[in-house]
Formats: C-alpha cells, structure tokens, sequence
C-alpha cells in the first residue's frame, strides 16, 4: 500500500510548490497589466497637457522655475521627464516612461516590505490589491510625478524599516543622507514618510532615543537642508505665482481644528474610498471600504503595535499638514500612503475572512471581503482587453489635419485647448488655424443664460464661415448644449468621436 501515500506525497509537494509561486504570479500579472496599459498608447490628456506643456516649451534651467498652466512638480521629475523627451523624442512612450519604470519598481519594492511585515495569508491578499488596484495601474502609464511619489515612498519606507534599530557607521549616515536628498528632489511629499517614519521611531526608542536622534543627525541636516533649499528656491516662488493652484488647493482644506467632519469625510472618500471608486461613487462603498480598512487598523495594531505606528506615521504626518493648510489630503496627491492602506485594508479582509464568528454576520463578511477582493482582479483583467482611454484628442488632431482644407476654420473648446496646443505643436500645426474658446459651461449642472451668452459671444467671430471645425471635450452634461448652439448657426457635415473627446465639422454659411 505504499504507492497512494508517494501519490498523495508528489501532489501535496506540486500544491506546495505552485503556493510558493503564486506571489511571483500575482506580480508578474501586476506588470502584464501595466504594460498592456503603458503599450496602449492613449492620447494625452488635460492634467498631462497642463505639465507636458512646460517640459516641451522650456529648457533644463527654465524647468527650475515657477510652471505655467497651473503646475507644480518636484525638479528630479522634471529633468528626467525632460531628458527623456530629448533622448527618445516628443511621444507619449518617451514621456510616461519614467511613471512605467516606478510602477514597475514599486511592484517589487512592496513585495519585500509587505513580505517582511505581514503574515503569508494576509501577504498575499495585500500582494493581490497593490497589483490589480486600477488607480496604481493607471498612474504607472500616465505622465505626472504621482507614480515616482509612490516608488520614493516605498523605497524610503523600505529603507527607514530595514534600519530602524540600527547604529549606524558615519558612511550609512551619509547614504541614508543622501537617500533622503535624493527622495526630496524627486517627491515632493517625500518629507513626510522621512519625518513620519523617523518621527515615529524617535518617539518609541525609550531610553535610547536621544542616542539615536544623535547617532542620525548628519542624516537629518542633510535632509533639513534639501528641504529649505527646495521649499525657498522653488516652491514658495512656485505658490506666488500660481493662486489658482493656491486656489483649487484652499478649498480642500479643513476649516479648523476642530474640524471633525472633514476628517471623517476624507478618510472615508478621499483616502478609503479613493482606490475603490472605480465600483461607482457610493457612499455605502465608502463605509465598507473604511470600516475593513479600520478593522485592518485595529487588528495590526493589537498584532504588532511598534510596527503600526512606524506604518502609520506618515499618513498622521500628511493629515498634520492638511490641517495647517501646508498639503491637500485628497485622491492623487496622497497616492504615495498608499502602502499603509493596502497592508491595513489586507489585514481587515483577512479577519473578515477568518475572525467573524455569528453565522449570518460571518456570512456577510465573507462576501463583503471577497467583493473588495475580487474586483481590483476583475476591473485589472478588464484592463488587458480594454486599456483605460481619457481624451483622445491625438485622434482628433489627426483627423482634422487628414480632413483639413484650406480656409477652414478650427474652434477649440476652452477645457481642450491645452491638450490640442499639445499636439498642435508637435504637429507644427499653424497656430493662425485656429482659435482657442474663453468661454465654459458647466461640466456637471445645467448651462445659465449668462453661461450661455458668453458662449455665444464666444463662438460670434464663425457666423458665416463656409467650413468650422469644432474640437469637444470635458463638456459632460452640456456637450449637447455645445452642439445645439453650433447646429442653430449652420448645418453639421461631419463628426469623429473617439473616446472622451469629439469633433465636428459645420458648414456655418
């Protein structure tokens, strides 16, 4: 009777084998995703347009100042984003190749930190979320600093854990120095993961920790000084010049202190609920995806409550800072905390999976957890057969240029003009061809007459105009209103609508 034990043997040695691969796998899926995204090629869109503007139009020095079109990035990004343009040439290839790279990277950098910190079962499921969640996947192929802030978090937050009870020699002080000043020029919140971390690990050093704070001061200068010297030659002059920056950022920011609400709501919206949005924009999603996220927080901290607030500091940090007015706490700009939130959110789907005991409420968690599970895979499956597309006004600009007589007339929609100019540009298209809208309506109500009345004195100048070509996007609920007003002033020959942006072409006679 030996045979069915050696059996029995091989196949648990083949389960085991095929268990020890799966997060290799699962990261390997992660890259496939990114790439069929990056490889995808879609067209440049506005949030893009508005820094890809200032890379194409300015020199390696004139990047060092305040940016125009309401931009502000961190030098580090700039100059490669710039080199890149230089050595491979002005194409969206060239210029999301950096985002690919640190998408990629961040892949494996999470991998060895989630593995050092998380138990296997929960290790994988953290694997399975950072692989698959859609926003890590699209800001890995989109052209803004938002996926090298993630890797330069990672990577620090990486490194500070590794040495974190170590002393270190006068050579390790200078490269955890230099890391730092590194981290600084490439990421602008970057200085929260280093004074969180480091914050944090002070403060629960005990008797040893004015032994530390000594131990690690050459490391903390170096990084003070990186910080003065970027706050005062670029970002201050960055904020003066730009108030509608200043502006859009104003209005994110808690009222006071006591601000309980806007605490609460970004937590649950604008942190939890960011990376879950792609289910619909619900407020039962939010509530569920908080409450694993807090259940996740709570199980750690009784785990492993040194390692908790190591974890946790930089998004303390980060929440500082919004109260003081200093940094937004919103969507992409808090992408970089991300890997607090998928280890917590892990670790609450596990012990949804494993700790709830009534048979009704268990029941219910367990589908709860899988649903949470189960659709960053769905939705980054999707995204192999479908890429995600925006703005596709480089179609748009083909199109017109393949179609384009001479004498025609081009109006450009005000929120498209910058990713029109874009491609304009590069496709040294005559600027006199064409003229750029003032005049918006709203995206999300329905257009005022005083809304209306400036569009129509907008659009005024093609009255009359044998052939107008007529570029859309971003126009949400009032794209019909848009092509009401053009269809009243002549009639409609042709149109082209690819995704998220379109083009008509009147005869206005």
């Amino acid at each position: 009777m030996p045979i069915p034990s050696v059996s029995l043997s091989v196949k648990n040695a083949s389960v085991k084998e095929w268990l020890n691969r799966l997060p290799l796998l699962i990261c390997a899926f992660g890259i496939l995703v990114r790439s069929v995204q990056y490889l995808s090629n879609r067209s440049i869109w506005l949030d893009e347009a508005r820094l890809l503007l200032n890379i194409v139009e300015r020199s390696y020095l004139d990047l060092l100042r305040p940016l125009d079109h309401n931009q502000a990035a961190p030098p580090g990004f700039l100059l490669v984003e710039r080199l890149n343009l230089e050595l491979f040439g002005n194409n969206e290839y060239a210029l999301r190749l950096f985002p690919f790279i640190c998408g990629i990277l961040s892949i494996f950098v999470f991998y060895q930190l989630a593995k050092q910190l998380l138990p296997k079962s929960t290790f994988l499921i953290a694997l399975v979320l950072f692989n698959c969640m859609p926003r890590l996947v699209y800001f890995s192929s989109e052209a803004k600093q938002y996926s090298s802030d993630l890797f330069v978090a990672l990577l620090l937050t990486w490194l500070l854990y590794h040495w974190r009870d170590r002393v270190l020699t006068l050579k390790q002080q200078l490269l955890l120095g230099a890391a730092g000043v590194v981290a600084i020029s490439f990421s602008h919140p970057a200085v929260f993961t280093l004074g969180g971390m480091e914050a944090a690990l002070f403060l629960m050093a005990g008797k040893q920790r004015w032994q530390r704070l000594k131990n690690r001061m050459p490391a903390y200068v170096m990084w003070l000084a990186a910080f003065a010297a970027l706050y005062f030659l670029m970002v201050q002059s960055t904020l003066e010049a730009n108030e509608e920056l200043v502006d859009s950022w104003g209005r994110r920011y808690p009222t006071s202190i006591l601000d309980v609400g806007w605490l609460i709501n970004n937590v649950a919206t604008k942190y939890c609920g960011y990376f879950y949005s792609f289910l619909g924009a619900s407020t039962l999603i939010d509530i569920i995806v908080t409450l694993v996220f807090l259940v996740g927080c709570v199980a750690f901290y009784r785990r492993d409550r040194r390692n908790f607030f190591i974890l946790a500091a930089p998004v303390g940090l980060t929440l500082i800072a919004a109260y003081l007015q200093k940094y937004p706490f919103q969507e992409r700009l808090i992408l970089f905390l991300t890997p607090f939130f998928v280890m917590m959110t892990a670790i609450g789907i596990q012990t949804f999976f494993t700790q709830i005991r009534p048979f009704f409420f268990r029941i219910v968690a367990i589908v709860l957890a899988s649903i949470l599970l189960v659709s960053p895979v769905v939705q980054a499956a999707t995204r192999i057969a479908k890429p995600q597309k925006i703005e596709e006004v480089r179609s748009i600009t083909e199109y017109m240029m393949n179609h384009y007589q001479v004498g025609d007339g081009i109006y450009v929609y005000r929120r498209c003009f910058r990713q029109f100019i874009y491609y304009a540009n590069r496709a040294s298209f005559p600027a006199e061809n064409y003229k750029l809208g003032n005049a918006t309506l709203p995206r999300h109500a329905e257009a005022t007459p005083a809304d209306l009345a400036n569009f129509k004195k907008d659009i005024a100048p093609f009255d009359g105009k044998a052939r107008t070509w007529v570029l859309v996007c971003r126009a949400n609920k009032n794209k019909g209103t848009i092509e009401q007003q053009f269809d009243q002033l002549g009639k409609r020959i042709d149109e082209f609508k690819p995704s998220g942006a379109t083009a008509y072409l009147y005869d206005l006679r």
